[in-house]
C-alpha cells in the first residue's frame, strides 16, 4: 500500500477471481485516506450488484485491447483507463 501511496494519478487494482482480494485492498486504502466506514461498506456492496458475465466481458476486452497494443501490465492498465464501462472491485 505504501507504493500506491507514492503514485500520482488513477491506480488500478485487480484480482483474477473478483472483488475479495482486490477489494479489500481498495476498502483499506478508503480507509487509510479516510472516508467514512459506511460509505467503504457501501461501495464494497455496489460489487455484489454487477452480474459475473459482465465483469468478466469486461476483462476480456480490456485484456484483448492491451494484447493488440503489445501485451504487458502497462499496457492492460492504460487500456482500463480508456474503458468507459464500470466495473467495482475487479
Amino acid at each position: 500500500m505504501g507504493a500506491i501511496a507514492t503514485i500520482r494519478g488513477a491506480v488500478l487494482i485487480h484480482s483474477e477471481y473478483g472483488k475479495d482480494r482486490a477489494g479489500l485492498v481498495a476498502a483499506l486504502l478508503l480507509d487509510l485516506a479516510g472516508v467514512c466506514r459506511e460509505l467503504i461498506a457501501e461501495d464494497y456492496a455496489l460489487t455484489a450488484k454487477v452480474p459475473e458475465a459482465y465483469r468478466r466481458e469486461v476483462l476480456e476486452r480490456l485484456a484483448w485491447r492491451a494484447q493488440r497494443a503489445g501485451g504487458g501490465c502497462r499496457t492492460f492498465c492504460r487500456a482500463a483507463q480508456g474503458h468507459s464501462g464500470h466495473t467495482s472491485g475487479s
